[in-house]
């Protein structure tokens, strides 16, 4: 009978001594993230840079969801201008995938759900 218990209290334990030790290791390898406000930041400030332009003549910048490929993970993003009429069609100036660990800013396809070339600006 001690058997069956210490038996049933192994198998009780086990688990949370799985996910201590997981959570151990994860917490040792955390990776840096970038907050939305920094993803914003960073794609208006290299799509201001690369196409010639002030930065103030992006109205908003929508987050539109995530995408990972080759192990990094994105935030996939869209940038507005602003509406000087009555009625807009649209007022999409593009869209960008940003890399939340390092802010590496992307051109983003939006038809085909692909990460484009990096976005070159004049500082490099």
């Amino acid at each position: 009978m001690q058997e069956t218990a210490r038996s049933n209290l192994i198998c009780l334990l086990l688990p949370l001594l799985c996910l201590s030790v997981m959570g151990c290791a994860d917490a040792e390898h955390v990776e840096k993230r970038l907050a939305e406000g920094e993803i914003c930041e960073a794609s208006m400030r290299a799509h201001a840079g690369s196409a010639g332009f002030d930065m103030s003549l992006i109205a908003s910048c929508d987050m539109a969801g995530s995408h990972t490929e080759g192990g990094n993970k994105y935030q996939v993003l869209r940038h507005n201008g602003y509406c000087e009429h009555d009625v807009c069609g649209s007022v999409l100036m593009g869209w960008f995938a940003v890399n939340t660990a390092t802010g590496e800013v992307h051109a983003w396809d939006v038809g085909e759900q692909l990460l484009g070339a990096p976005v070159e600006t004049p500082e490099g």
